[in-house]
């Protein structure tokens, strides 16, 4: 049943893609994980000796808040909320006043399995709602 709908939506649209929208508006518990989550800047990003940390900087800039999931003093994880009008750059999701979309989140390779993405989310929420963003997006695929 499910792979007639499939071919039914495919001869209907083309190619498409299902996703799945999440919005966050709620208070958040505290984390109990033992890492810290901070709002970064560029220079976080470019002391960071990895890589794929460093290659993020692409998404800050006006109209972005980046945040930080760290290990110590190790970088492990970074997360992007773009708003206004960096967000219609890619206007998946109509935003209004004070909503923001997480488009981006990278956990290092060797931080997976340890709940590293979560608490960036969580806290950068948490955050986000400190700084006067009522809710949150974030389109998973």
């Amino acid at each position: 049943m499910k792979s007639m709908l499939k071919k039914i939506l495919r001869w209907l649209f083309g190619d498409y893609a299902a996703y799945h929208v999440y919005r966050n508006g709620a208070n958040l518990a505290a984390p109990a994980n033992g890492f810290t989550v901070r709002q970064i800047d560029a220079g976080d990003l470019q002391r960071s000796p990895d890589t794929d940390i460093g290659e993020q900087a692409f998404y800050l800039g006006e109209g972005a808040h980046g945040f930080g999931c760290f290990d110590g003093d190790a970088l492990v994880g970074v997360c992007f909320y773009w708003h206004g009008q960096r967000y219609l750059k890619r206007n998946f999701w109509p935003l209004a006043e004070r909503e923001a979309k997480l488009v981006q989140i990278i956990t290092l390779p060797r931080m997976r399995d340890r709940s590293v993405a979560p608490t960036l989310i969580q806290e950068s929420a948490r955050a986000m709602q400190a700084l006067g963003f009522t809710r949150n997006y974030a389109r998973i695929w």
